[in-house]
């Protein structure tokens, strides 16, 4: 059912981008400079999750350092034990 209904709104989200520029275009032929302004943060949100679907979303660098130098990365020491031996090396 999760995947039926995903391929519902994928459909959906089609439609409503194809309307959505058919609008635009019909406007823009009409000479309507104002059509622009039914773009609201709805309309954006839907022209970039469309994008990011298709496309992939954009690669986000994330800065790690902290301006206090407190979590600065610490050097590991990594020890390696035969669980054989006896620990005395022979």
């Amino acid at each position: 059912m999760e995947i039926e209904n995903a391929e519902r709104a994928t459909r959906l989200h089609n439609r409503m981008l194809a309307s959505l520029e058919r609008e635009l275009e019909e406007a823009e032929e009409a000479g309507d400079k104002a059509a622009i302004k039914m773009i609201n943060a709805n309309i954006l949100k839907l022209i970039k999750d469309a994008q990011d679907r298709g496309l992939g979303s954009p690669e986000q660098l994330i800065d790690h350092r902290s301006s206090d130098k407190s979590m600065t990365p610490q050097v590991i020491t990594r020890r390696v034990v035969d669980p054989k031996s006896d620990g005395t090396g022979e």
